[in-house]
């Protein structure tokens, strides 16, 4: 499946870091970042159950329970 991050402040896209965990670990298994032009990130991901951390400098969103199914496109909206 597919995981797709959109990071805003207020109306505007905004730059940010993505790191994917598994679930209920520290164990990082992916990073990434958001576009600058847009604030997304697309990642292709199995399927399973992650916790999300988007992070703006000190500033971070936390997702903990992001479920990734086969051939679906999970969305997380951000905000800032």
């Amino acid at each position: 499946g597919k995981l797709k991050v959109l990071s805003v402040r207020g109306l505007k896209p905004l730059y940010t870091n993505v790191s994917i965990y598994r679930y209920n670990t520290n164990e990082r298994i992916y990073f990434d970042f958001t576009s600058r032009d847009e604030g997304e990130a697309v990642m292709k991901l199995p399927v399973g159950v992650y916790t999300v951390l988007v992070r703006d400098h000190n500033i971070k969103r936390k997702f903990p329970k992001v479920i990734i199914k086969e051939n679906k496109t999970t969305k997380i909206h951000a905000k800032f």
